[in-house]
């Protein structure tokens, strides 16, 4: 009997352990979340504003619009991706994301890109080959 209750204060004793860890964790984030809020926010509004550029081209042209400027769908592109790009590295930062999970990603990304005939020769431009 002496033995189930030692056990018991041991596993009492874990539970507030633990307990107080969580509650540890979450006055943190509840402090942090803000400020990554609001660093995130301008990526996300360019991201947003960018995007909609992007499908307002798309509605137009399936409208049976025959002509758009080359370089507004090229401009909004590649500001989005850009935005995209500042916000992935700010979400690896805050995330404590390690390099070769980075890398791994961006390996899939670009592998996506290399499936298409317009994304090789982009990567033929960009990335050097050994």
């Amino acid at each position: 009997r002496d033995e189930m209750t030692k056990i018991r204060n041991v596993k009492a004793g874990l539970a507030m352990t633990r307990a107080d860890y969580l509650r540890d964790l979450m006055s943190k984030f509840e402090q942090d979340a803000p400020g990554a809020e609001r660093d995130a926010l301008p990526f996300v509004s360019k991201l947003s504003r960018e995007t909609e550029i992007v499908l307002e081209v798309g509605w137009a042209l399936e409208r049976g619009s025959e002509r758009f400027p080359v370089t507004v769908v090229a401009g909004a592109w590649r500001r989005a991706i850009a935005a995209a790009f500042q916000l992935l590295f700010r979400l690896w930062e805050g995330a404590g994301a390690p390099l070769d999970e980075q890398r791994a990603f961006i390996n899939k990304l670009l592998a996506v890109l290399a499936r298409t005939s317009a994304g090789w020769r982009l990567l033929d431009q960009s990335v050097p080959r050994d």
